[in-house]
């Protein structure tokens, strides 16, 4: 089972964050790219849609949205998502090394701080 972004984790995520607004379609079009990714095989739209607790229309429109993207893939006689190349477009400057340094600099610099 793919790690989910489920609406009780949304809701602790907003709260985390002072409480501020977060475009819901937004945070829920990365839901469906994480599930994507985390999830093994192809999947269908009902599949995905249940999984995390999203209208099965918003859910189509989303990897509709996500296929013209290059976000995900579409499998027209499975009728299966499966996640994109685009993904790996997003990951790439991440994972060089200066991504990853710029990453986990601040982080470091916080935890040593917090471990004086």
């Amino acid at each position: 089972m793919p790690v989910l972004t489920t609406r009780r984790e949304k809701k602790l995520l907003d709260s985390a964050q002072g409480g501020g607004k977060l475009v819901g379609g937004f945070t829920t079009g990365l839901a469906v790219i994480k599930y994507l990714v985390a999830t093994e095989m192809p999947v269908g739209v009902s599949r995905v849609a249940k999984d995390l607790g999203i209208n099965p229309s918003t859910c189509f429109n989303l990897l509709k949205t996500l296929v013209h993207v290059d976000l995900a893939e579409f499998d027209p006689i499975e009728k299966t998502y499966t996640a994109g190349f685009g993904v790996l477009e997003l990951a790439r400057g991440f994972l060089d090394q200066e991504g990853l340094t710029r990453f986990f600099r601040p982080r470091m610099a916080k935890l040593a701080h917090e471990n004086r």
